[in-house]
């Protein structure tokens, strides 16, 4: 009886953490429109490298993000901190040196000193109090689906409740592998919240960021 109830209760949160993803997905994909010439900056949510090596999906999303900063001829900025061990340099710092030794120095890259963003939760953060202090009103956030719909898009909601910046969604589909992943990430963070030691504990087992 006991193991009946076990597997009726986690059929029950599968079905439920299922009927949120397509939810979630519907609603926030409608915002994913493009990023207009009128953005003053762009950002871009990375991907964590092994051995100072930028994963495929991370490769991906930086060359799609430095060709619509390029068009529209606007600063990238990139907010996340330092999670990867024995690197010295921040793992934006990463990111910004592969662009500019595959694309040029043209496009500003603006990484932010001491950021303490090792999540998606507090890149969104980061970001956001970037756009605060270079008073920019009009900002581009580039991510690869579903990472942008299902966690990116809801945490820029959740902070930027008042709408002080204005934000424009656009993203690429990852790797299909990764889609696992991500629905993985959205029930973790239902019971083991952000920036908590349990949840770094975990994702450093995997070599994820969250």
């Amino acid at each position: 009886m006991v193991l009946k109830l076990f597997f009726i209760i986690v059929i029950a949160h599968i079905i439920f953490f299922i009927s949120k993803a397509l939810y979630l997905y519907v609603r926030n994909i409608k915002l994913v429109k493009g990023i207009p010439n009128n953005v003053q900056a762009v950002s871009f949510h990375t991907y964590k490298p092994k051995n100072s090596i930028i994963p495929k999906r991370g490769q991906m999303i930086a060359h799609y993000a430095y060709q619509i900063a390029e068009t529209i001829n606007v600063p990238i900025i990139l907010s996340v901190g330092n999670p990867v061990p024995n690197e010295p340099r921040m793992e934006s710092e990463i990111y910004r040196d592969y662009i500019f030794n595959n694309h040029g120095t043209d496009i500003p890259i603006i990484t932010r000193s001491g950021s303490k963003a090792t999540d998606t939760n507090r890149e969104v953060r980061e970001s956001f109090t970037r756009c605060q202090e270079l008073n920019i009103k009009s900002f581009g956030v580039i991510g690869l689906i579903p990472h942008l719909v299902l966690r990116i898009i809801p945490y820029w909601q959740k902070i930027n409740v008042h709408q002080n910046v204005i934000i424009y969604f656009d993203g690429i589909i990852g790797p299909p592998q990764y889609i696992f992943w991500e629905f993985v990430m959205m029930i973790l963070e239902n019971y083991i919240p952000p920036n908590s030691k349990q949840r770094k504990f975990i994702l450093n087992l995997v070599n994820r960021r969250g």
